[in-house]
C-alpha cells in the first residue's frame, strides 16, 4: 500500500458519487437533452437544456438530491 494513499478520505461520509462532474439527479437529466440538442434538433431541446439547468439549479438551492426527490414525492398526486 503507497504511504499517500493510506491518508486518502472524503471530505464528509456522506459524499455522493458524481457522473462527469455532475450529482446522479442532474446527470438523469442533463445528459439525455444534450445529446437530443446535439443529435437531433439544437433549437427545440437546446432551450429545453437551458430550462431544466435554471430550473433544477433553482429548485435545489445549494441543497443534495435528496431534496428533489423528496420534493416529487410530496408534490407528485398520489395513484
Amino acid at each position: 500500500m503507497d504511504k499517500r494513499d493510506r491518508y486518502t478520505f472524503a471530505a464528509t461520509f456522506s459524499e455522493q458519487k458524481r457522473f462527469v462532474g455532475l450529482p446522479p439527479d442532474e446527470f438523469c437529466l442533463y445528459v439525455p437533452l444534450a445529446l437530443l440538442a446535439v443529435f437531433l434538433n439544437m433549437w427545440i431541446f437546446g432551450p429545453t437544456l437551458l430550462a431544466a439547468v435554471v430550473g433544477i439549479r433553482h429548485l435545489k438551492k445549494g441543497r443534495g438530491s435528496q431534496y428533489l426527490l423528496n420534493l416529487a414525492y410530496w408534490w407528485c398526486p398520489p395513484q
